[in-house]
């Protein structure tokens, strides 16, 4: 792995693991690996004698809650969803799995309401896209050319 350069300003880190396992020869299912283990504490060790804050994404499934008290030594001042950020301190406990449930729960309807919202613009966007090329199609016409 190559050494953790900081440059500029830099506050936080916060891997993916689902990143990390996709950009080697892991799979999905190996995200609480010890090779991504590993991945993670290195960066997170370097980056805290710089001051810098780290966190890691939920997406571990029911193995998560161990794999990251296990990183957590210090190491790890944060839990994130997409949308959702816990503090260590109050995403790290026992029934952390409840946490994350509504975490994740909160952001499939945010996705499920992006999806709709983007989606009707869409439908009406296509309308106007079809009025837009019928009539700039007239315009090119009406000056002798055609459009293909």
């Amino acid at each position: 792995m190559p050494a953790l350069h900081v440059v500029g300003a830099l506050d936080d880190i916060a891997p993916r693991r689902v990143d990390m396992t996709g950009s080697t020869e892991l799979l999905h299912k190996d995200i609480n690996c010890p090779k991504v283990f590993e991945t993670a504490r290195t960066p997170f060790t370097k980056a805290k004698v710089r001051g810098m804050a780290c966190a890691l994404d939920e997406g571990g499934g029911k193995e998560a809650p161990e794999f990251m008290c296990s990183l957590s030594m210090g190491l790890l001042d944060g839990d994130e969803t997409r949308k959702v950020n816990f503090g260590c301190a109050e995403g790290l406990v026992p029934e952390v799995d409840k946490g994350e449930l509504k975490a994740v729960g909160f952001e499939l309807m945010w996705f499920e309401n992006e999806r709709d919202f983007y989606g009707a613009i869409s439908v009406d966007d296509k309308i106007r896209i079809d009025m837009q090329q019928a009539r700039r199609d007239r315009f090119i016409e009406h000056a002798g050319g055609t459009y293909k």
